[in-house]
């Protein structure tokens, strides 16, 4: 599809006053060239990537009145009797330890087991992190004290805000990109146990524990440094690739989302991914699927493997819902409004 906008600096947007607040007043033409941006979005989604398609192009449309995942968080959902969820082994060497979905801002958190230890993905809320990792590993009956590395995808609470105490607790290595690393250092109204800056992520960088090799890929847009991954997975003598898009929405910037979703797109065509990962429950489908990995028989498909396809159309919504947000500052002040 041709692409009909490259960013808010060249769009023509002339500012007017309405009921006493900035509004905005379109050229016609770009308001066009955002709804073919929707239009494609919409096709590209179908089933298997619907809820991105709400979760960005949805409260693009309608603002500050669409509520995360269109469920409002209830006053009590930091109690752990809301948010507990039991671990589930989804593949061979990959687990889910994150939270039950209640909402959109739940969030998800991954352990992958290697030959020399484990490589966590997020650390969720500081509540969580014992609830739902340090005693859903020993469930599982792995170690915790085997964490070695956790990447943390972006600087954002409900990811890091258990990092500090898996750093006190277990001596891991935090790996975050450089700009979420100042991010949160710069922040002073961050909520929460701030981790102690450790490792930088950098951009095509392997990590690499055992058996496993991780690449991790700065992708800015839903905060500054962003980072998303391509995970080996191993499943009854298969091999898959997971694709996981460490932005959700595009809060920092609608311009780098953009970007970072189209060049992504592009490394995981080349390289065949055929899973998707999110850092929420909702955008990955892990409420649906992580009960029908628990009801999976000895034969049966893994519901994660979706194929090349749908990974790419899921990155196809990302860039075109995106796009539409360039297109549209009026919509886009109300999405960030929220």
């Amino acid at each position: 599809m041709k692409k009909y906008s490259s960013g808010l600096a060249t769009a023509t947007v002339l500012s007017v006053i309405v009921g006493g607040e900035m509004g905005f007043a379109q050229p016609s033409n770009q308001k066009e060239m955002a709804q073919r941006h929707f239009e494609a979005a919409k096709n590209a989604a179908g089933y298997e990537v619907a809820d991105l398609y709400d979760h960005l192009c949805s409260r693009l449309l309608v603002g500050a009145s669409l509520p995360f995942g269109r469920i409002i968080p209830q006053d009590n959902d930091r109690d752990p009797a809301k948010f507990h969820a039991e671990p589930v082994k989804v593949f061979d060497n990959l687990y889910y330890v994150g939270e039950k979905m209640q909402h959109g801002a739940s969030p998800s958190a991954w352990a992958i087991t290697t030959s020399e230890g484990i490589i966590l993905i997020d650390t969720m809320c500081e509540n969580s992190v014992e609830d739902e990792i340090v005693n859903g590993l020993k469930k599982m009956r792995l170690d915790p004290a085997n964490i070695k590395y956790v990447i943390l995808t972006h600087g954002h609470n409900d990811h890091i805000n258990g990092a500090k105490f898996l750093q006190d607790t277990y001596n891991v290595h935090l790996i975050m990109s450089a700009a979420d690393w100042d991010m949160v250092e710069q922040n002073k109204n961050f909520r929460g146990p701030k981790p102690r800056r450790d490792m930088v992520a950098t951009d095509g960088q392997k990590l690499t524990l055992g058996d496993e090799t991780i690449t991790i890929y700065l992708t800015p847009g839903h905060t500054p440094g962003t980072v998303s991954l391509l995970i080996p997975l191993r499943d009854a003598g298969q091999t898959h690739l997971a694709a996981l898009w460490g932005g959700t929405g595009f809060q920092f910037s609608a311009e780098s989302y953009n970007k970072q979703a189209e060049r992504f797109r592009d490394i995981v065509t080349k390289a065949g991914a055929d899973v998707i990962l999110s850092t929420h429950p909702q955008l990955d489908k892990s409420d649906v699927r992580l009960r029908l990995v628990e009801k999976r028989q000895p034969g049966d498909r893994n519901p994660y493997v979706v194929g090349n396809d749908v990974v790419r159309s899921y990155l196809t919504v990302a860039a075109e819902c995106s796009a539409a947000a360039e297109l549209r500052p009026d919509l886009y002040k109300g999405y960030l409004g929220r």
